[in-house]
Formats: structure tokens, C-alpha cells, sequence
């Protein structure tokens, strides 16, 4: 129950500060970010609220991240070139390039503080892929968890 209620609370503080990170503010107090450049037209197909495709393989998505079914997935593209993205308690916040259906960002890892640099590239059916420490993530725009 305790060891429950402490991952509850990591997550929640992980997401408040990937929020604060991205924003430059305190959401919390601050409300919206209305300082937000417009979307460019080269990110468009890239901006917005992406989850976990409901085609992924749950035991894969299970054995990699253990805590997702309890914390939920998600992948924010804003149109400043920051974004961020959670998988249960793991998760990345950073910058992006676009060029042409791909997307390349340099993230830190929020747990273990590392830097490192992913693709995310835009398929024609508009999913997103990428791979993140050899775990292959399929992502679909809008609606809501895969499970």
C-alpha cells in the first residue's frame, strides 16, 4: 500500500515538473502559456497530444515500463520546439527539429538525468514512431490511453 501511494506520488511530481520544465512557469498558479508562438508549418503534422497506439503489444509495453498501467502514457509536441513525454514513471523532456516527416529531439531523461537524442519519425497514416532504449513506440494522435 505505501509502495503504492509513494509511486503514485513520484509520477504526479515527475508530470508537475516536466510541466513547469516545458512551460518556464508554475502551471498550477500560472494558467495557460499564452506566450506560445504559433504553430509553424513545418512542425504541424508533429504538434499536439499524442498516446501509446492501441495496437501496441502489452506485455512489451508492460516489461518495459512496469508502472504504465497505473500512470498512463502520453507525448506532448509543442509548437515552440520543446516537448515531453511520460511512459507510467519514465519519461523525457527537450527540444526538437522537424525535416520533412522527421523528427529529431534532444531529451533528458527526468529519472536518471541522461541526455540523449531520438528520431520520431511521422508515418502516412499519421502515427508517430520512435524507439526509446530499444523499446519501438508506436503513437497516435489524440483520444486517450491505450488501455
Amino acid at each position: 500500500m505505501k509502495k503504492n501511494l509513494l509511486i503514485t506520488i513520484l509520477a504526479v511530481v515527475i508530470i508537475m515538473i516536466l510541466s513547469i520544465v516545458m512551460t518556464g512557469k508554475n502551471t498550477i498558479s500560472a494558467g495557460v502559456n499564452k506566450d506560445m508562438e504559433p504553430v509553424r508549418e513545418e512542425n504541424s503534422d508533429f504538434v499536439g497530444t499524442w498516446y501509446v497506439s492501441s495496437d501496441t503489444d502489452y506485455d512489451m509495453l508492460d516489461a518495459a515500463f512496469p508502472d504504465v498501467f497505473a500512470f498512463g502514457d502520453e507525448l506532448v509536441i509543442r509548437p515552440d520546439g520543446k516537448l515531453y513525454w511520460h511512459i507510467g514513471a519514465a519519461g523525457a523532456a527537450g527540444t526538437y527539429e522537424v525535416k520533412g516527416n522527421q523528427l529529431t529531439a534532444v531529451v533528458a531523461d527526468v529519472a536518471e538525468y541522461d541526455e540523449c537524442s531520438i528520431v520520431i519519425t511521422l508515418d502516412d497514416d499519421g502515427n508517430l514512431y520512435m524507439k526509446y532504449k530499444s523499446v519501438p513506440l508506436k503513437w497516435s494522435y489524440g483520444g486517450s490511453n491505450c488501455y
